[in-house]
């Protein structure tokens, strides 16, 4: 027995053989079943639906007269092109909402950033008309450092 035959992966999941209980195992391993199950099928929902939904427009179909069926497949094939021309207007919505959010958080950056270098120019201004009082500010700094014992 080689060890790629011990376990194999089927669909991302983990086989492990129900042999594994044997003495050789020390029955440490119960049931591979059990340990690893496979993970359930997911069916989407809408996907359900509309097969669903198809299988019923067929066999009403069927029953129909050829003129009736040619009717009814244009009212189908209508109703599905309104349907997507709404979601496709939802969808060009949401994104025109999603630009407009962006491009106000942009002007609200760079107006952040616009007083951020106003402010700065005011400083290295202010800085260079009277540097005591910049002095002054450190000076009192350093004091409260030496009260607190941090120099």
């Amino acid at each position: 027995m080689e060890a790629g035959d011990l376990c194999k992966r089927d669909e991302g999941v983990l086989q492990i053989p129900d042999y594994c209980d044997s003495p050789w195992f020390g029955n440490s391993l119960p049931c591979a079943s059990i340990l690893f199950p496979p993970p359930p099928k997911v069916v989407e929902e809408e996907q359900r639906i509309e097969e669903e939904f198809d299988e019923r427009v067929k066999a009403e179909l069927q029953a129909m007269s050829p003129a009736a069926r040619e009717k009814r497949r244009l009212e189908l094939e209508l109703e599905r092109e309104r349907r997507r021309i709404q979601e496709e207007e939802e969808r060009q919505r949401l994104e025109e909402e999603r630009r407009i959010l962006e491009d106000k958080r942009k002007r609200e950056e760079e107006e952040k950033a616009a007083e951020y270098e106003e402010l700065l120019a005011y400083a290295k201004e202010f800085v260079q008309k009277d540097p005591r009082v910049v002095a002054a500010i450190f000076k009192q700094w350093l004091q409260e450092d030496v009260e607190k014992g941090l120099a």
